[in-house]
């Protein structure tokens, strides 16, 4: 990543790792709101270990924020493992705060800030668009406005007596505002062709510019974007816009063509910070990679499906995160643990816990097979053979980088896949 502009402090943490804070940074970061509100939704939490001794510590989300001149970074505990997941993630899994960010290159992110820019374009015309009021010159019969007596006299001498000339007042909506809003609008279509926007996003975009026809002219048509971003990036520091800086700023964005991608930053801030929670991704790509693994061997249940008791008289019940199934018995039920196994004989960081719980799901299920699979930069496995309940185990680490390969040679260590594509 790149350095944070002079006089930006950068505080860097890990998924769930803490760093301590110097007095400098705690002062400057206590008196901002938008920084009780990434604690407030969990993205951070801050400890007091001693006196005047703050922690910084990160929980399950990756993400960047920029708070005055404070740059706070999370980044993923397994290397490379955002950079592969993001492809899994849907608009859904990030998490928008109205936080700002460090400003990148336009990338496939920006998707992201094109749909934050629609709802509140929506949720602008909703409330009602801006007007002025506006004065047009008109010569009629009859007056319905303000009388414009030396055109009206030039009307009589030329021989039009029965005309007079007037003002009319009329609402104008053709504000800078509005227009700005329809040229953004517009460079939604021009960016659907440089990354990839849902089809949803590109109706939406549509339908709202039908309200802003009236203000279509030839500078809206045929204008430079950079110009037109000019005018969005002064209308929004206009004190008169308050209320609508930060639609203009978005509009500033999606016209500047750039992004909040996690990448090395620009100069300058975006009105938006996106958080992932990569323990629900990572879960969410092994889901859907097994989906399209399946073959008559076996087939992946929707979770909670079905959920055996584990006691007869109690209502506890076992929930794996992974259910396999052929036909209609269970074969194999498996774990994710999204934690990093850094010692070199791997199998001592596996808690004792998790194997306790897996097996007992595996007891309820009847399943024959049980798994755990966690995540690294490399593929490896271990076999534990036959457990006191009659069910076989394994523990996989599996490649975030290539995780479609490691999950197919999971299966096929665990029989549940043909080897090569030769059933064994």
């Amino acid at each position: 990543m790149q350095n944070p502009p002079d006089g930006m402090v950068q505080v860097v943490l890990t998924e769930r790792a803490r760093s301590r804070l110097s007095a400098t940074t705690w002062s400057g970061l206590k008196s901002q709101p938008a920084f009780w509100h990434l604690v407030e939704h969990r993205r951070l939490r801050v400890l007091q270990v001693g006196e005047n001794q703050i922690q910084l510590e990160a929980t399950s989300y990756v993400g960047r924020a920029s708070l005055d001149s404070v740059d706070i970074e999370i980044r993923e505990k397994v290397s490379g493992a955002l950079a592969t997941l993001l492809k899994f993630a849907t608009h859904e899994a990030f998490h928008i705060d109205r936080i700002e960010s460090p400003v990148t290159q336009l990338g496939e992110l920006a998707a992201l800030l094109v749909r934050q820019f629609l709802l509140s374009v929506r949720q602008y015309v909703s409330i009602g668009r801006d007007f002025q009021y506006s004065r047009q010159p008109v010569v009629s019969s009859l007056s319905g406005g303000r009388l414009d007596i030396v055109k009206t006299i030039s009307l009589r001498a030329r021989g039009f007596p029965h005309l007079v000339a007037f003002d009319r007042e009329f609402i104008d909506r053709r504000t800078p505002t509005n227009r700005v809003i329809l040229a953004a609008l517009r460079e939604t279509e021009k960016l659907a062709a440089l990354i990839r926007l849902s089809q949803d996003d590109i109706a939406m975009a549509r339908g709202l510019s039908v309200f802003f026809e009236d203000c279509r002219d030839p500078e809206i048509v045929f204008g430079k974007r950079e110009r037109l971003a000019d005018v969005a990036r002064r209308l929004s520091t206009e004190p008169q816009q308050t209320r609508h800086r930060d639609l203009l700023t978005l509009a500033n964005v999606l016209l500047s063509h750039v992004s909040f991608e996690y990448a090395e930053r620009l100069s300058g801030t975006l009105p938006r910070a996106w958080f992932l929670n990569l323990e629900t991704l990572f879960e969410s790509a092994v889901r859907s990679i097994l989906a399209e693994l399946e073959s008559p061997n076996f087939r992946l249940q929707p979770r909670g499906e079905h959920r055996p008791s584990i006691f007869q008289e109690r209502k506890l019940t076992a929930n794996p995160d992974l259910v396999l199934a052929r036909h209609d018995d269970v074969v194999a039920v498996g774990d994710m643990k999204y934690k990093y196994l850094e010692t070199v004989d791997w199998m001592t960081s596996v808690k004792p816990a998790d194997l306790y719980q897996l097996l007992v799901h595996a007891a309820a299920f009847k399943a024959r097979i049980s798994f755990l699979i966690y995540p690294d930069q490399v593929f490896d496995m271990c076999d534990l053979g036959i457990s006191a309940t009659g069910c076989r185990t394994f523990v996989f680490k599996v490649d975030v980088h290539s995780l479609p390969q490691s999950l197919r040679k999971a299966m096929e260590m665990m029989t549940l896949l043909p080897v090569n594509g030769v059933a064994s």
